[in-house]
């Protein structure tokens, strides 16, 4: 096979991973507060555009959902704020101190200097995707 390999950090993946499933989380679950929103409305407007009348079980279920409506609320902002707060973290390669630019496994301080770091990721070089792939030797 001629195709070559993609190197990762794997700490860096897994930083990643942590992130993306956050948002996908809060992905979900304002899609699902989104749609139920969108459904009662639709029934709201539907039996109003018939003039009829809806039954009690709808309004008392109704306050039942505004009460989950707000709960979901709660619970989506809650997710927000926690993506916030991972995403003003920056990506650090394994090894790298933020308090200590000249010292640990990769010291930051080459990179700032030549200007060759990542722009996103403290601790790696940054380079192009055909850069980051390796030729397997046969």
């Amino acid at each position: 096979n001629d195709i070559p390999d993609l190197i990762l950090e794997m700490d860096i993946v897994d930083q990643l991973k942590q992130r993306v499933s956050l948002a996908r989380r809060l992905d979900t679950a304002h899609h699902k507060m989104t749609k139920t929103n969108h459904e009662r409305n639709w029934i709201k407007n539907a039996a109003k555009e018939a003039e009829v009348d809806l039954d009690s079980d709808f309004d008392r279920d109704s306050d039942t959902e505004i009460r989950k409506s707000k709960k979901d609320k709660n619970a989506i902002t809650a997710l927000k704020a926690e993506l916030n707060q991972l995403l003003k973290k920056p990506l650090l390669a394994r090894g790298v101190s933020t308090k200590f630019i000249t010292s640990g496994n990769h010291p930051l301080i080459e990179d700032l200097m030549s200007g060759s770091g990542h722009a996103e990721i403290l601790g790696v070089r940054g380079t192009t995707a055909g850069e980051a792939t390796v030729r397997r030797k046969a």
